[in-house]
């Protein structure tokens, strides 16, 4: 109700009750419009005849300063019901920080709400692909493998999301090494190339490499160290 008596305020404001004396019998709302390309016929002048004239009415105030003040609450105001931080929109507020984790904290209530949703939006994906698996099994369509129908039923499938927050690259690297350096890697080898971004066809590459050769060969030549004197 208050916003909406701000915004009955600003109305009234832009658009006044107007007011006239000593006006023709025919001036009234309906035929002196205040609009946009609206138009007024005063009539004809009595005695010689002047030559046509088009004037137009000047407005004054026609866009009230409170106007841009009230757009500007509306737009703060739905960008907080939606849980969205200035930051997003790249408005830094004047903090003049750029780490990773001053941008997390200002982001923290779109990151908390996208992954309630996206919390919500899972199970709900994951009912309907039980459902269809269900559906499919009971069917048995050429087209669709049973095994495939079975690997949704015990939750092999399942839906998966983009991380909400980017990484830097040199943290993605630190965490891939410390997960590898384990007695017992925590990591796969393609997990760890999709993390970094070299796509799954990179597992088979350092397969082929480490078969090589040559490779063998200047892998051991690095392990073993450069005399001095030479070349690496």
């Amino acid at each position: 109700m208050r916003v909406a008596d701000m915004g009955e305020a600003i109305n009234y404001n832009c658009h006044p009750v107007k007011w006239g004396r000593n006006l023709p019998t025919a001036f009234n709302s309906k035929e002196y419009i205040i609009g946009p390309g609206e138009m007024w016929d005063l009539g004809r002048t009595i005695g010689n005849s002047p030559p046509p004239e088009v004037g137009l009415l000047e407005a004054r105030n026609a866009i009230s300063p409170q106007t841009f003040d009230y757009v500007n609450f509306l737009y703060d105001w739905t960008r907080t019901s939606t849980f969205t931080p200035p930051i997003a929109f790249g408005e830094d507020q004047g903090g003049g920080q750029r780490s990773g984790r001053t941008l997390e904290i200002r982001m923290w209530p779109l990151l908390r709400s996208s992954r309630r949703s996206r919390s919500y939006m899972a199970a709900g994906l994951r009912q309907m692909m039980k459902i269809a698996a269900k559906i499919l099994l009971q069917k048995k369509i050429n087209d669709v493998s049973m095994h495939a129908a079975n690997r949704i039923l015990e939750n092999d499938v399942v839906p998966s999301f983009s991380p909400l927050m980017p990484k830097d690259q040199a943290a993605i690297v630190d965490q891939i090494v410390k997960l590898m350096s384990t007695p017992t890697p925590a990591i796969s080898l393609a997990t760890a190339h999709k993390w970094l971004g070299l796509g799954p066809g990179e597992e088979d590459r350092v397969k082929e490499m480490i078969t090589d050769p040559d490779f063998q060969d200047l892998f051991q030549g690095q392990q073993q160290g450069t005399p001095e004197g030479e070349t690496a």
